[in-house]
């Protein structure tokens, strides 16, 4: 796993969880544990669009990158006169 920070809103949940469980109270539990299930969710979801970004422009950027540079090295070549 990558070294990503754990979002505030999942320490909020746990916390939350982990405290209506000290005093006892089940539905409050259960709401708090839903609350994270939620947020895991919704982090797991960022984590996949930031994969799906390093896996998807850092390779375009460099084609595009190249493709300019090729035809920057082209019109050069068709200006030079022998």
């Amino acid at each position: 796993e990558p070294l990503i920070e754990v979002p505030a809103t999942v320490k909020d949940a746990e916390a939350e969880a982990s405290s209506a469980a000290k005093a006892g109270d089940e539905t409050g539990t259960e709401a708090a544990l839903e609350k994270r299930k939620g947020a895991l969710q919704d982090w797991d979801a960022k984590k996949a669009r930031v994969k799906l970004l390093n896996i998807t422009l850092m390779p375009l950027l460099l084609l595009l990158f190249g493709v300019i540079r090729w035809q920057v090295r082209k019109q050069k070549r068709s200006k030079i006169a022998l």
